[in-house]
């Protein structure tokens, strides 16, 4: 009965190749999606993951990074440093502005950090640098591969001109580039510099008591632990790219599912006659299903297989595209697709698997 099975599975390899074929695509646009969206929730709070600060300070109404401007006094990081349980406390400044001095111009995240604390500045080096004087900047690779800026080169802001002195890694979303200059240099280029936007604080112990603290010594502040204000940086992600993968996931599924069941189901009917034969000589119907069901398992394995290999090439492919779009490809997502798989297995198994239950081993032999 295996040798059987084994001989309908290879009898056409074409059928076989667009069977996997089929799937494989399916796998690619689940787990690429996937991916894509693990990537962009990560890449949207990944500066506020990463700026080693244990709990952000902002205005009141500050809804995240991007949207609204936050505005604090601009001289209590000495004061906030002091409170009991504070180990660290660094003032930061954050605004899009736009860079016309670049190619046809274009957009960043200014960050102004203090260096001397190393809270709110870049967390990963491609080369160069971190700042250290008045006129240093850092710039995110993809910015510099996209504007074809490079170590040495001048980028004016406003009216002040920078020098890039290093290139960061991994400080960029799908929509902005991060860069980062001294905290006082970017004072300077506000409206006002009695002010700044933010407060980082590196505390030791339960942050209760300090949060408490620090909106009894800011009015109309905010004190946000990092995880919360990373939370509410990445909603926005979160919420625009959800609904449109999760609809193109289902198709995704559909796809294969049709694809391996239409041709599970029409190599199935083709040997109609020889299950027929093997039903009238009494081969039990758990026996002609495992045949059906080789053949489903076998394509899912080599679809699957080829739809992971292809998501790595295509995500390869995608970095060097769009250098800005980040995909992430996990265990936990590799592991959903293949249970996705297996479902796919199934339901494309079902329909022959009853058609061969309901066929009657006469008419094999009608004329």
């Amino acid at each position: 009965m295996v040798n059987i099975a084994a001989r309908n599975l290879w009898r056409d390899p074409w059928r076989l190749a667009i069977s996997a074929g089929g799937l494989a695509f399916a796998v690619l646009l689940m787990l690429f999606l996937h991916a894509t969206y693990v990537g962009q929730i990560a890449q949207a709070g990944a500066f506020v993951d990463n700026a080693g600060a244990d709990l952000w300070v902002t205005q009141e109404d500050t809804r995240d990074l991007f949207h609204g401007q936050s505005t604090l006094p601009g001289d209590l990081a000495g004061e906030l440093a002091l409170l009991p349980g504070v180990v660290a406390a660094s003032p930061l400044m954050g605004k899009s502005v736009h860079v016309a001095s670049v190619g046809d111009g274009a957009d960043l995240f200014l960050v102004g950090y203090d260096p001397t604390t190393g809270m709110g500045g870049p967390w990963s080096m491609h080369s160069g640098r971190l700042v250290q004087g008045g006129n240093d900047i850092v710039v995110d690779r993809v910015f510099a591969s996209v504007e074809g800026v490079d170590i040495g080169d001048d980028v004016t802001l406003g009216n002040a001109t920078f020098e890039v002195v290093g290139i960061s890694r991994g400080a960029s979303t799908l929509f902005s580039n991060f860069a980062f200059i001294h905290v006082d240099a970017a004072r300077a280029l506000a409206p006002s510099s009695d002010v700044v936007n933010y407060y980082l604080l590196e505390v030791d112990g339960s942050p209760g008591s300090i949060v408490r603290a620090v909106e009894e010594m800011i009015p109309a502040s905010k004190t946000w632990t990092r995880d919360d204000f990373s939370e509410v940086n990445s909603r926005g992600s979160r919420e625009a790219f959800l609904p449109v993968i999760a609809t193109v996931m289902v198709l995704g599924f559909v796809v294969g599912a049709v694809v391996v069941g239409l041709t599970v189901y029409t190599a199935t009917m083709e040997r109609r006659a020889e299950y027929g034969v093997l039903k009238a000589m009494g081969a039990p119907q758990r026996k002609l299903g495992g045949m059906v069901l080789q053949y489903s398992i076998v394509s899912t394995a080599l679809g699957t297989m080829m739809g992971v290999a292809l998501t790595f090439l295509a995500d390869a492919i995608a970095e060097w595209l769009i250098p800005q779009m980040r995909a992430d490809i996990t265990w936990a997502g590799i592991g959903s697709v293949v249970v996705a798989a297996v479902l796919i297995t199934g339901v494309a198994t079902l329909l022959p698997v009853r058609r061969i239950a309901s066929l009657d081993p006469a008419e094999v032999f009608r004329v």
